[in-house]
């Protein structure tokens, strides 16, 4: 097993920081991340390798996104 630490960035996301945990010779792979930028959000999967050389795989991903809408009131004040 094997405990992973990244940190990646683009666009729309700015930061991308991932956690993931390899197992099974290399063959599955936990991960976890949470992706800062226009919106937030946060995922989490598993990857299976279907092939010998380990560049395909299977996913489940499950995520979770979040978008804080903030409204603004203004007072509107008459003097008559």
């Amino acid at each position: 097993m094997m405990l992973v630490f990244l940190l990646g960035g683009g666009y729309p996301y700015l930061v991308i920081p991932e956690v993931s945990l390899s197992a099974n010779d290399d063959t599955q792979r936990w991960y976890a991340n949470y992706k800062l930028g226009l919106d937030d959000g946060f995922s989490a999967g598993f990857e299976q390798a279907v092939s010998d050389n380990k560049k395909h795989a299977l996913a489940r991903l499950w995520a979770l996104l979040a978008q804080e809408i903030q409204t603004k009131s203004a007072k509107v004040q008459l003097m008559m």
